[in-house]
């Protein structure tokens, strides 16, 4: 048998450990874009940061390889899978034959066609090479931009900042962290920013980027305004990096479509991580969320089904664990309540606390934990299991924060001591 799997991140090596785990003997190739071994995307702000030297970021990762005879072909990229023969070709000009395929491409910066989007010292964010490159940028007192107010602009502002740059991030919405928490928690989070120092510029939208003197580049908005700075980061998302799939005539939706097996209409190949579009279990339909966990998880039932194990990947949850201006955040599910759910939720400023649970018919369909999220565990097991909340929210919502009450139904939110 032969296993080929493109792709050297999250779902790439998953697949790998749990096919070799069930196939002792067959050969397995891991093809991968960049230069380096595996290493955890996640890491990239900390190293930006300087809490993790280079070397470290691909600990273990050669033995295990080793210890699990995986071929490695690094810098080598697929640039196409044959729709006629189980073959796929390389930027190289080689060709490699498969009795098995997994398609763990990942996913590909957002960055919007504007003038000027790829000037010096401007740069998206979601390699290590990206990483090098803003480090050589990096100088005290400097200016540096973050386009984008998610999860990963926050944590490069946050690293920028602490390595003495003046930080300004520019969000097109109303608040940061949109797609993570609601209105009350990202106005915590954005005053927490706020206290270190780093500028939150909202609803922001950047029209043009232009070169300036001695590597400054100039920024202007849409309503004409101007801001020059040394360093500016794409952060505003990802999209699914499908164009393979695409070219072997594979069906792609909101990104690539699999069945319960992760298969596509083809039986030898499979997809799994961020380029999939997967069931998601709290809103109830398919969608594409690029989820390190998730991934993980894609990429283990997609190895096991490549060895001939009949695992059915019954869906996943949205859910993201970090910690932002030294408050720990655990975002599950969905977080705003809407017109047909309920919430709970406590808010505790003075001790950086903020906790709310979302209810349907007794089923919890998401949380937010800020500051204490020991439980986020618990809750996204509840979560995915559907189980019935109905005795014991009190209790749930007390988990961390202990307090007594907090019910409320959109508008009202309860303070208390914790």
């Amino acid at each position: 048998m032969e296993y080929l799997v493109i792709g050297n991140s999250a779902a790439g090596l998953s697949a790998v450990k749990s096919i070799r785990k069930k196939d002792k003997n067959s050969s397995i190739t891991l093809f991968s874009d960049e230069p380096y071994p595996y290493y955890s995307r996640l890491l990239i702000p900390y190293f930006i940061r300087g809490n993790l030297l280079k070397a470290q970021l691909f600990e273990g990762v050669k033995k295990l390889l080793h210890d699990y005879d995986v071929r490695v072909r690094l810098g080598d990229r697929i640039v196409e899978i044959s729709s006629r023969e189980d073959k796929i070709n390389s930027l190289s000009g080689h060709r490699f034959s498969f009795d098995r395929l997994l398609v763990a491409t990942g996913a590909f910066p957002v960055i919007p066609d504007i003038p000027g989007k790829a000037l010096p010292g401007v740069f998206p964010v979601r390699t290590l090479e990206h990483a090098e490159r803003i480090c050589s940028r990096i100088k005290p007192e400097g200016r540096a931009t973050i386009l984008g107010g998610g999860l990963v602009g926050l944590q490069l502002a946050q690293a920028l900042s602490g390595k003495g740059m003046d930080v300004t991030v520019v969000v097109g919405s109303d608040r940061v962290l949109s797609r993570n928490l609601d209105s009350e928690g990202s106005r915590f989070i954005q005053i927490a920013a706020q206290r270190m120092g780093i500028k939150i510029l909202l609803g922001r939208e950047v029209e043009e980027i232009s070169q300036g003197h001695e590597g400054t580049v100039w920024m202007v908005f849409k309503d004409g305004e101007r801001m020059k700075g040394d360093l500016i980061l794409w952060a505003k998302g990802v999209e699914p990096s499908t164009e393979l799939l695409r070219g072997a005539n594979l069906p792609v939706s909101r990104g690539a479509v699999v069945n319960g097996r992760l298969q596509t209409i083809r039986e030898n190949v499979f997809a799994a991580g961020d380029l999939v579009e997967f069931y998601d279990l709290t809103y109830q339909e398919k969608r594409n969320s690029p989820i390190w966990p998730n991934a993980i998880e894609q990429g283990c039932i997609a190895g096991l089904n490549m060895t001939g194990m009949e695992v059915e990947y019954r869906g996943g949850i949205g859910m993201n664990v970090t910690e932002l201006f030294g408050i720990k955040i655990a975002s599950i599910g969905k977080v705003e309540s809407g017109t047909e759910a309920e919430a709970v939720a406590f808010l505790n400023p003075e001790k950086g606390m903020y906790r709310k649970i979302v209810m349907k018919n007794n089923l919890i369909e998401g949380a937010i934990l800020m500051g204490d999220i020991s439980d986020c565990g618990v809750l996204h097991r509840l979560i995915k299991n559907r189980s019935n909340v109905g005795n014991m929210i009190q209790r749930l919502i007390n988990q961390s924060a202990r307090v007594s009450n907090g019910i409320y139904g959109g508008s009202r939110l309860s303070e208390g001591p914790a």
